[in-house]
């Protein structure tokens, strides 16, 4: 078959589609975003997947969407692969953007990080480095534990237990060991319980010396994790912390009294959702609670950063939080703020021989020995000896990421150190091999990559190429799946795929030696726009993708 005109080659007929589909969804008032990653690429053609939309949720049959194949050939697919740069941006200029907060990460002060937290950092970073590329306007916000009945157990064991050396020696460990002190003993000691919600309702009313203290825990808690977030790489918008809505739930409270809506129960005070579901939002002793402090910070971003929608990265065992958080806002906001609880499962086999959780420092650190490890015992390895410990740490970042974000993510997982970092299997390892396999050939050839049409009957020659190739047309589907699911493992898997097909490409279309210099060149910009891909899907997931290992 020949090549078509430019107006009916492949991303002409793709976009086409597009259209047609988001045209029908808009009528039916369904999402015309979610829609678009239901399209997909063969040899052939570019048509709508009822599978997929079934997998997304859509119920295509009862929606009446249909649309026609476009009909596509690889010579079409190559050519515009080829010739446009961006080939992940064909639906740019039709997709609907947004404006939207993502809450992730979120750590209590005075808590070591631990692989629960590592979940949501990694969850959330994804999530908000996806939306940014597909266009959307993101708020990243990191929402601290600063505030509550957690600070009245520190104040009150820190007086008893607290050791001014062993803060500034070791300051989170130190704070860490008083809390654990500290819960223990208010099991056992009711007075002790008493002055630690007696020391957390002060620190309310603005107690000087109680305010000074919580100052300074968590300043020295910011500072240890922000050596952890430079490490892992992640970056926020906006750090708030529930602290910073105490007055704004004693004025809730009183504007919600005045309203007639709070209610009584057991000493508490709060709303009935239902006739036999209440949600208390303020003690006895007038100190708020973590709803109500989650109202008001919801109600504060509504307003404040103009969005409507919040998502919250945390683990599934807050379902019920985040479901009486939205009835809540229905019933105070009349439905203008709609809250996504972005849920996930719990990760085991991460536990330390005692029982207890594993930190996040020793995590990473365990990763980068495995990591140097590796390279130390590769006869090929291209990594001199200086650049052990930088390349280490991305390596064992990259693993972790992987190994994180390749299954759904309320599945709960069990921790394999050996499929973690297999350079044979799926794992983050692999990928970055590819990548870096890919780099080492553009450097070992003089020629640069070109795109020459008059080579493209001998070029799809090789079935290898043709299948990267189409699995290089179907990335922007792929992130509008991963988008519409808000499942990492949507891009993860892809990424897999994009691996296998690379490493049986490179073994065929051979560059080095090649006489047919034009065929050359074309296979080097097939490996070029590989490489592009490859690396773009790492640094959604967080990876810096590497040019050597």
């Amino acid at each position: 078959m020949g090549v078509r005109q430019r107006s009916l080659r492949y991303f002409g007929q793709k976009l086409r589609l597009a259209e047609k589909l988001q045209e029908q969804a808009r009528q039916q008032n369904f999402s015309s975003r979610s829609i678009l990653g239901c399209i997909t690429t063969t040899a052939n053609n570019v048509y709508f997947r009822p599978e997929t939309a079934e997998r997304l949720g859509i119920r295509a049959e009862r929606l009446c969407i249909k649309a026609e194949p476009a009909e596509v050939c690889l010579k079409d697919i190559a050519n515009d692969l080829f010739n446009q740069k961006n080939q992940r941006r064909v639906y740019a200029e039709i997709i609907p953007n947004q404006k939207i907060a993502i809450d992730f990460s979120s750590p209590n002060i005075a808590k070591p990080f631990h692989v629960g937290h590592l979940s949501s950092t990694i969850i959330g970073n994804f999530i908000c480095n996806l939306k940014r590329d597909i266009g959307d306007e993101v708020v990243g916000i990191n929402y601290l534990g600063d505030w509550g009945t957690q600070f009245g157990l520190l104040s009150a064991g820190f007086q008893q237990f607290g050791d001014a050396k062993r803060l500034k020696e070791e300051p989170l460990k130190h704070l860490f060991e008083v809390y654990v002190k500290s819960n223990q003993l208010a099991e056992k000691d009711k007075e002790f319980r008493q002055k630690a919600l007696d020391d957390f309702a002060k620190l309310e009313m603005g107690d000087k010396e109680l305010r000074k203290m919580w100052f300074d825990f968590r300043h020295i808690s910011l500072k240890e994790y922000f050596k952890i977030y430079s490490k892992l790489g992640v970056k926020f918008d906006l750090i708030q912390g529930e602290s910073s809505f105490h007055i704004d739930s004693q004025e809730l409270i009183s504007t919600l009294r005045k309203q007639r809506f709070l209610e009584e129960n057991r000493d508490l005070q709060g709303l009935y959702l239902s006739e036999d579901t209440f949600v208390p939002l303020m003690k006895s002793n007038g100190s708020s609670l973590y709803m109500t402090r989650d109202i008001c910070a919801a109600i504060s971003r509504h307003k404040q950063l103009n969005v409507n929608t919040l998502y919250y990265v945390v683990d599934n065992a807050q379902a019920k939080h985040f479901s009486d958080l939205q009835k809540c806002l229905d019933k105070i906001m009349k439905g203008s703020i709609r809250i996504v609880h972005v849920k996930f499962g719990r990760i085991k086999g991460l536990s330390t021989r005692d029982g207890q959780v594993v930190l996040l420092d020793d995590l990473i650190e365990e990763a980068q020995l495995r990591a140097l490890k590796g390279m130390q015992e590769a006869n090929t390895t291209r990594v001199s000896p200086e650049e052990y410990d930088k390349i280490s740490l991305d390596l064992a970042l990259t693993a972790l990421y992987v190994n994180m974000l390749k299954t759904r993510r309320q599945k709960n997982e069990t921790f394999d150190w050996e499929k973690c970092f297999s350079l044979k299997g799926d794992s983050g390892i692999s990928l970055q091999y590819c990548h870096a396999r890919l780099c080492s050939i553009r450097e070992a050839n003089e020629i640069e990559p070109n795109y020459h049409e008059e080579v493209l009957d001998e070029f799809l020659q090789d079935s290898h190429v043709c299948e990267a190739l189409i699995l290089l047309s179907q990335m922007e589907e792929c992130l509008l799946r991963s988008d519409a699911t808000l499942e990492s493992s949507e891009l993860v898997q892809y990424l897999f795929k994009l691996g296998h097909a690379i490493n049986k490409a490179v073994k065929t279309a051979r560059v080095a030696n090649e006489k047919n210099f034009k065929l050359a060149e074309t296979r080097l910009m097939l490996f070029d726009r590989l490489k592009e891909s490859l690396a773009h899907g790492l640094k959604l997931i967080g990876a810096r993708p590497l040019t050597k290992m």
